[in-house]
């Protein structure tokens, strides 16, 4: 089993930063396998990732574009891998099927799951629903401390706020309550454990 993202840059037209697409390889390199992620259609992309880290990836690649101003709507497809091909999107299986029907069915969320089982997909899709409502309120200094906790979970607050030069580990601590990162945290890591049990 594998996981396949599919996404695209949320109104690309209207970014003023013409340097984007640079940055958004730049991003996938750092969490996607090495040549199994691709842009294409300008503004569209998608990656192969193992199933139970797909969705703290995903979450990771948000806070990254919220650095940058921008935004991805994003489809989680989780199967088999049946065909791998030298490019990802010439490749085949179920989970990428998942990944683009999924993705068709967004229209204005940002990130939803295909699973092949339907109780376990309206679960996690709903789920995502309520976390979205948190995540797309991330301002650019929040993101950087989300995206610092986030990717190393074994620094404390008293870390986080010397790193990102805050001034007190309370400061911290307000602004990750606020942000709702403990409950994002939770649901990442119940979803790493439960998604392959379904």
């Amino acid at each position: 089993m594998i996981a396949v993202v599919t996404g695209d840059i949320a109104n690309s037209r209207r970014i003023k930063n013409t340097d984007w697409v640079e940055q958004l390889k730049t991003i996938l390199k750092k969490y996607a396998p090495r040549n199994r992620w691709e842009i294409f259609r300008g503004d569209s992309f998608q990656f192969e990732a193992n199933g139970d880290t797909v969705l703290l990836i995903c979450f990771q690649l948000k806070l990254e574009l919220t650095l940058l101003k921008m935004d991805a709507r994003m489809a989680i497809g989780i199967g088999e891998q049946n065909y791998k091909a030298k490019k990802v999107t010439e490749s085949n299986g179920t989970a990428y099927i998942r990944s683009g029907e999924e993705f068709e069915n967004l229209q204005k969320r940002k990130l939803g799951i295909q699973t092949g089982n339907d109780d376990t997909d309206k679960y996690w899709n709903m789920t995502l629903d309520l976390a979205m409502l948190s995540a797309d309120r991330w301002t650019v200094n929040t993101a950087e401390l989300i995206l610092l906790a986030l990717s190393n979970p074994m620094l404390n607050q008293k870390d986080i706020a010397a790193m990102t030069h805050r001034k007190s580990q309370s400061n911290i601590s307000a602004s990750l309550k606020r942000s709702g990162y403990h409950e994002i945290a939770n649901m990442i890591q119940l979803f790493s454990q439960k998604i392959y049990s379904k």
